[in-house]
């Protein structure tokens, strides 16, 4: 791992410790932004109405969705920054955050800077021409992405504080806020995921990771590097879709059950991997095996 990508890492572990302490509010209180109402209040800088309505009206639509079929009410904030007012003191550029009741996105970025921000340095040649073969305008992989990510921060406040579910570890954790993201798109706007499954089918054939075990992750977590945790959510993002295809819009509530948030029990991986592979034949199991023997 190159020294910029492993201070990148840790600025983002420092940062989402200092967001923890509060500090968030009176960061974002420093920043000259204007303001949407609606269901999701909405901070920007000014200039970028256009670009936060659209992330506002995504995020609201996710959350009608949510609550109409659960039947609870969930409440977000958000707020889009530019390069120029980023909160560089607790978040590293680029980086979609929840915390403090805050989504925390940039407000766009171009393709040259998406592949340096997510580390694309090892496939880029493979993505350039994919992309171009595909002929996806090469913005749409970074709006993708971003529109994806932020409905998986929603699904970390709907796992974390919403439902009735303890994630027992840090893979299931991402996996099931993807999981809450997948959903979502394929039943509303299954066009906006595929410029991201683009991404994540070049990042999951040609990135070589380091690090590729489920143990890796839970004790390493984002220690892992940029680039290393962004070949794992892409791989979770893969098992998100193959999950759904088993248990569809079950899942969520069949987590629930199998790791319940009033149980004090520790579960062992292969005993989250049995449980996630619920009326699944063993798919989970299988994406496991397939996973750590990728070096």
């Amino acid at each position: 791992m190159n020294t910029k990508i492993l201070l990148t890492l840790v600025a983002l572990l420092m940062g989402i410790n200092s967001l923890a302490q509060s500090r968030l509010d009176s960061l974002i209180n420093l920043r000259k932004t204007d303001k949407l109402e609606g269901k999701v209040p909405t901070l920007y800088t000014p200039g970028y109405k256009d670009i936060a309505l659209d992330y506002q009206t995504l995020i609201t639509d996710a959350i009608k969705y949510y609550e109409g079929k659960y039947k609870v009410p969930l409440n977000v904030k958000l707020i889009l920054l530019d390069s120029a007012q980023w909160i560089r003191e607790a978040i590293p550029y680029g980086f979609v955050v929840f915390a403090r009741g805050w989504i925390v996105m940039n407000t766009g970025m171009s393709y040259e800077t998406f592949k340096q921000v997510y580390g694309t340095r090892s496939y880029s040649e493979q993505l350039d021409n994919e992309v171009k073969r595909m002929k996806i305008p090469p913005v749409e992989i970074v709006n993708s992405l971003l529109k994806f990510f932020s409905i998986h921060e929603l699904g970390h406040y709907f796992i974390g504080k919403i439902s009735s579910a303890k994630t027992p570890d840090h893979w299931t954790d991402e996996f099931a806020a993807s999981f809450f993201s997948y959903e979502y798109f394929i039943n509303n706007r299954p066009n906006e995921l595929k410029p991201f499954e683009l991404f994540c089918q070049i990042n999951s054939k040609y990135y070589k990771p380091k690090y590729s075990t489920i143990a890796d992750f839970n004790e390493k977590y984002t220690g892992i590097g940029v680039e290393n945790y962004a070949w794992y959510h892409c791989n979770l993002y893969f098992l998100a879709k193959d999950i759904y295809n088993c248990q569809g819009k079950e899942f969520i509530s069949i987590f629930e059950k199998n790791f319940p948030k009033d149980s004090d029990k520790k579960f062992t991986t292969h005993e989250i991997i049995s449980l996630l592979d619920t009326n699944c034949n063993g798919i989970v199991n299988k994406w496991v095996t397939n996973l750590e023997t990728k070096r």
